[in-house]
């Protein structure tokens, strides 16, 4: 899978978290969870490497930066390259008769988490 559904996995996968879950499931999303979260700070380590590469601190005392109108489009091309980079993570698929009577909706559903 690419580096962007995981990213933009994260999010779903804590609002999971928040669902009374069986004990099983509950310790799947977990481990699954863990995979996401530190393939999220990866990411963003190299994101606000970009940030910087291609910006200028805008405020020393918060330590913010802010990308170069003239390097926008650069930013840009090297953020989606990075969210193309394959990634292999090994985490437990969860079927969806291990929710039982459990319902979650559509959009919560990550499509390489469950299986049938």
């Amino acid at each position: 899978m690419i580096l962007k559904e995981i990213v933009e996995s994260k999010k779903v996968i804590e609002d999971l978290m928040e669902v009374k879950l069986p004990i099983a499931v509950s310790y799947k999303l977990n481990k699954v969870y863990k995979k996401v979260v530190e393939e999220n700070k990866s990411f963003e380590e190299k994101r606000l490497e970009l940030i910087k590469t291609y910006g200028e601190q805008t405020d020393k005392e918060k330590d913010t930066w802010t990308v170069k109108q003239e390097n926008v489009d650069q930013f840009f091309k090297e953020l989606e390259e990075l969210t193309k980079v394959e990634v292999d993570i090994e985490f437990p698929k969860i079927k969806l008769s291990e929710l039982q009577d459990i319902t979650i909706e559509p959009k919560k559903v990550v499509p390489w988490l469950f299986e049938e």
